[in-house]
């Protein structure tokens, strides 16, 4: 019995071992200048790394900034840009760190404050000075709440798509990825994986899923995502989101300023309960549900978005 004890064990940890190496690993290139010259999009270097950003339109339009979620980087607003823009909107969108083709800094957490810093960075070094409109969507919309209630005088509009507010499906497996050791070796067998299966999770139907999964794969292949996401996984701001973003949501919601929630009926990580919960907060919010659509309605179903976008930017 104790010979077969020591045999089973040694072959899990035998496992534990190689399973790195059998499950191989998507990011094989640098992020660098040679890397970056190849890709679309233009650079700009922060104090906390390189950016990657786009910014369309006259100079003396109306400035919209659109922030982006964990669930894909700015290629995620694609189908949004171009009616933007024929509208009469100057366009900033940007890749958040550790997403896309920005620089994924080695720290050890990326907080709330970490992120704002880089949007505040940004529209100074663009020299943007107006009041800007600010999307975001998922956790960029609680990225975007947190710019909103802590520099007011630099919005005039805010929009949410889907926005992380105090509920998430996946929290019980979101505290195991947080658990010191554990969460490198999850990260290291199961991220890609996880990477490459999230489109399926953010969308409802599958009619622009192949094309956005292609475009998500072109990011993996850079060094450090896995190693951000656990980093803002492991950010305290991430840990008692439900709390603090109660707090700033409520904050912008007595702030005079027009505010737009959209979110798609079959939504899967974000509850239709916590939606529920931030119209009471902010009880002058403006609704639109869309009907059928997923977590990234403003892609899936951007025939339908837009329209609204536009109209509520310009009213």
């Amino acid at each position: 019995m104790k010979k077969l004890l020591i045999g089973i064990v040694s072959i899990l940890l035998l496992a534990i071992i190689v399973l790195p190496f059998i499950t191989g690993d998507a990011e094989v290139d640098e992020l660098n200048d040679k890397t970056r010259s190849q890709l679309e999009g233009k650079f700009i270097q922060l104090s906390d790394g390189v950016v990657h950003y786009e910014l369309t339109g006259q100079p003396d339009s109306q400035v919209v900034v659109l922030v982006h979620g964990n669930a894909a980087p700015y290629f995620s607003w694609d189908y949004n840009v171009p009616a933007l823009l024929q509208a009469g909107f100057r366009v900033l969108r940007y890749d958040i760190y550790g997403h896309g083709f920005s620089d994924r800094p080695k720290m050890e957490k990326y907080n709330w404050d970490f992120y704002d810093r880089q949007l505040v960075e940004l529209i100074d070094s663009l020299k943007i000075k107006q009041p800007v409109d600010v999307a975001g969507t998922s956790q960029g919309g609680a990225i975007a709440v947190y710019f909103t209630a802590h520099h007011p005088e630099r919005v005039r509009k805010l929009i949410l798509c889907a926005p992380l507010f105090d509920e998430v499906t996946g929290e019980n497996m979101m505290k195991f990825i947080r658990l010191p050791v554990i969460g490198e070796y999850f990260i290291k067998v199961m991220g890609d994986k996880m990477n490459l299966k999230n489109p399926e999770n953010v969308f409802a139907n599958t009619e622009r899923l192949e094309e956005f999964r292609e475009k998500f794969k072109k990011t993996m292949r850079f060094k450090g995502l896995k190693r951000a996401r656990l980093a803002n996984l492991r950010a305290d701001e991430f840990k008692d989101y439900a709390a603090i973003n109660t707090k700033l949501y409520k904050k912008v919601g007595q702030q005079d300023r027009p505010v737009l929630l959209i979110w798609g009926s079959a939504d899967k990580p974000i509850p239709k309960g916590s939606i529920q919960r931030l119209r009471k907060i902010i009880p002058s919010i403006e609704y639109h549900e869309i009907e059928g659509a997923g977590h990234v309605a403003h892609y899936e179903r951007s025939e339908v978005v837009n329209p609204i976008l536009v109209e509520f930017l310009k009213q």
